[in-house]
């Protein structure tokens, strides 16, 4: 039997998103890479588990249906990024 499965080539980030105002997105908003690949669902204190990333991109979230109850945020994983769990801090705007 044949399967196919979907592989994410790239680094695995733990990514605290905060507001503007420095608090945390809320619990429970979803965030997806801008390229609309790979997503998950934000945690406790703002954090949230991606892998596939590439160095540099844009994530969108959204905690509702309202215009300001999404955001964008722009990360930068450190450069020795590569085979552990990188952590980082993205506002949204």
């Amino acid at each position: 039997m044949r399967a196919e499965f979907n592989t994410r080539i790239g680094v695995r980030a733990l990514v605290t998103l905060l507001q503007p105002d420095g608090n945390p997105v809320p619990f429970g908003s979803s965030v997806e890479r801008a390229d609309g690949k790979g997503g998950s669902i934000v945690g406790d204190d703002g954090q949230v588990y991606l892998a596939g990333l590439p160095p540099t991109g844009d994530l969108a979230v959204r905690w509702g249906a309202g215009t300001r109850q999404a955001c964008r945020a722009r990360y930068q994983l450190p450069t020795n990024s590569g085979k552990t769990v990188s952590y980082v801090n993205a506002e949204c705007q």
